[in-house]
């Protein structure tokens, strides 16, 4: 019998390749699993993909106790843990067990949010995935309501290997890696932009001392550019947006220095400078500072505002007060 460390090991690579690459998955985003006879291992809340193999990020669970949980509406996965651990299984827990596939990969991929966030993603992807099996899912809450609406696609399309999730990312599946991985790179190759100079920007002011500047260079675009700054004041887009940063970011005029200081001092602990850059407060979240890098780069690809659907109001509070959504957010706290 293999170890469980065998067994995962493709996983665990995988998760350090994804997770690498910021135009995948950004801060505790995505997440992977993979199916071994009756254990499903999927990724834990509130961990990074990039920190795979340096600590542990994958948790065991009884499939088909999670399984029977999902037949009768539950989404608390805990009594399927396979063993003692303070780590609770992913939120998308669900998708992962419903899809039938061996391995199955979710990112909030850039490529393909610049889609998933337009009122005509769907034709507009339709065009560029023509020839794949393919799924678009519109938007309804991560969890069971996502693996249901997962489940429905699959009934319509039963051969739907690459689903497209509005306002939210990509999931891809396959019975190898190297099968998922290759899935992935071409879906992203038709998805990807023909230009993207156009957000190579950087910030050449002098850091205020108030703050920090982000490690991306890109962030900056979210203050340099007049369509960028309006569509990150124009509403939520996807439920990283809202969870990492809240409803909005100040926008603080070069030489306020009382206004910088009050923004840095609050949640989200960031702000943009008009015209200037992102400045960070110290206080700011690794996970708040990578969804700053979703944004920089995904806005750029974006059409107006008028062409986009932003989560409402009772979609972002039934997102906020989520119990499952409040302990990825406390795991940043630790």
């Amino acid at each position: 019998m293999k170890s469980s460390a065998v067994i995962i090991e493709p996983l665990i690579t995988l998760a350090q390749t994804l997770g690498s690459d910021p135009g995948l998955v950004q801060g505790a985003g995505g997440n992977l699993s993979l199916k071994d006879g009756n254990t499903l291992w999927v990724k834990a809340s509130g961990t990074w993909l990039s920190e795979a193999g340096r600590r542990r990020i994958f948790v065991p669970l009884a499939l088909p106790g999670v399984l029977h949980a999902l037949a009768q509406g539950k989404e608390d996965f805990l009594p399927f843990l396979q063993e003692n651990t303070d780590l609770r299984p992913s939120i998308e827990t669900s998708l992962h067990a419903i899809l039938p596939a061996r391995i199955v990969v979710h990112v909030h991929s850039i490529n393909a949010l610049s889609f998933a966030v337009c009122r005509n993603g769907k034709e507009e992807a339709a065009r560029r995935l023509q020839g794949l099996d393919w799924s678009w899912i519109d938007y309804v809450r991560p969890g069971l309501p996502l693996a249901r609406a997962i489940e429905d696609a699959l009934r319509i399309s039963p051969h739907s290997t690459v689903f497209l999730l509005a306002n939210h990312g990509l999931i891809v599946m396959a019975d190898t890696v190297e099968d998922v991985l290759s899935l992935l790179h071409e879906v992203e190759r038709r998805l990807a932009p023909q230009d993207t100079d156009s957000v190579m920007r950087e910030y050449k002011e002098r850091m205020p001392q108030e703050g920090r500047l982000p490690k991306n260079a890109f962030v900056h675009h979210l203050a340099c550019d007049a369509c960028a700054k309006e569509l990150i004041s124009a509403g939520i887009l996807y439920p990283d947006q809202a969870v990492f940063l809240g409803s909005h970011l100040p926008v603080i005029v070069a030489g306020n220095e009382d206004a910088l200081h009050a923004a840095l001092s609050t949640h989200p602990h960031c702000a943009i400078i008009e015209n200037k850059g992102m400045v960070l407060g110290t206080n700011c979240s690794a996970n708040t500072e990578a969804t700053l890098e979703c944004l920089a780069l995904l806005l750029p690809r974006l059409p107006r505002k008028e062409e986009l659907y932003f989560l409402n109001a009772g979609e972002i509070d039934e997102l906020l007060h989520w119990d499952a959504e409040k302990w990825r957010q406390a795991m940043e706290m630790k």
